[in-house]
């Protein structure tokens, strides 16, 4: 192939990646929420609620988890209804939720959820895809250079 062809190439595989980078930046960010059942008998209907978007996840099964993932957005209230036999909670919120932060800071929501009790923890989200990673890796050298031509 000539140089010209090579170029052109080159300019198709750089116009290529530019597109991308733009398309996974303006996509929103997902905040991942986890609920444990830690009872005897498994939750029915379970379904979670923030900013009018609704994830349906059904029955989980005793000791068995289930995971929803929602648009990050500004902190706002998580709403969790389920039904499950000999437990008298059937819904509760988390008025503080915000899986904008919890995905910045690669965390993610985990609820367990026993007889008449929630516990609430903030656990490591899963492993970063490669494309967490090159993204970290070039805004940490953008802001480190930013940082030194002040």
């Amino acid at each position: 192939m000539s140089r010209k062809g090579w170029g052109i190439v080159l300019v198709v595989a750089l116009l290529t990646v530019m597109v991308e980078i733009a398309v996974r930046s303006y996509s929103p960010a997902k905040g991942l929420v986890q609920i444990i059942n830690h009872g005897d008998q498994p939750m029915e209907n379970l379904s979670l609620s923030y900013e009018g978007a609704t994830v349906e996840l059904g029955r989980v099964a005793a000791g068995a988890s289930a995971s929803a993932y929602f648009g990050a957005g500004k902190r706002g209230p998580l709403l969790v209804r389920f039904n499950q036999q000999g437990n008298p909670l059937t819904d509760f919120r988390i008025e503080d939720f915000d899986p904008d932060q919890n995905r910045r800071d690669r965390f993610r929501l985990v609820l367990g959820v026993r007889n008449g009790q929630i516990e609430r923890m903030m656990e490591d989200a899963p492993a970063v895809t490669l494309w967490d990673k090159a993204s970290d890796a070039l805004q940490s050298f953008w802001d480190s250079q930013m940082r030194t031509a002040k």
